[in-house]
């Protein structure tokens, strides 16, 4: 493990609950007496450029990001088994409003956990078409003629599309 100061350790905590690298600075208990916002930007900065704090931060925030993984995969899987359990209720025992509410909850969970990373890739793509737009309305800005225009509409669809 990687040793810091704990002033070093809290600053980089700080990070890693999202907070700003002044914010996380002060936090962490370094002087900020008679010294202006800019020159704490610059010493959180410098702090965070030192290697072991830095490499800290990454090793935590790869920690973080495993967990996440872990706990959504983990969600899922029970949402999965409440969907087996109350089906199978329902195939042995009929459809009663318990069963079926727990099905319909799994079902639910289950298509917003998945649904989810879809919005995300919508957002992409409409982004993306907003940037296309932007770029044709460039093009129709331009001097350039019709064949010139379409070729760069071209490129520009083909840039996206290879980049998804």
């Amino acid at each position: 493990m990687i040793k810091l100061t704990p002033k070093q350790e809290k600053f980089v905590l700080g990070l890693i609950e999202g907070k700003s690298q002044r914010k996380a600075y002060i936090d962490a208990g370094y002087s900020t007496k008679g010294k202006s916002g800019e020159y704490l930007d610059k010493e959180a900065s410098t702090l965070f450029k030192n290697r072991k704090v830095s490499g800290r931060y990454e090793k935590l925030r790869q920690e973080v990001a495993e967990q996440s993984k872990w706990t959504r995969q983990k969600a899922f899987e029970e949402y999965e088994w409440l969907k087996n359990i109350a089906k199978n209720d329902i195939e042995i025992e009929g459809v009663k409003k318990a069963t079926a509410d727990a099905f319909l909850a799994s079902l639910d969970g289950m298509n917003r956990m998945t649904l989810g990373n879809e919005v995300l890739a919508n957002k992409k793509i409409e982004t993306e078409i907003k940037m296309l737009e932007k770029k044709i309305e460039q093009i129709d800005k331009g001097d350039s003629g019709t064949e010139d225009k379409i070729k760069q509409l071209h490129d520009a669809i083909t840039e996206v599309i290879v980049n998804e």
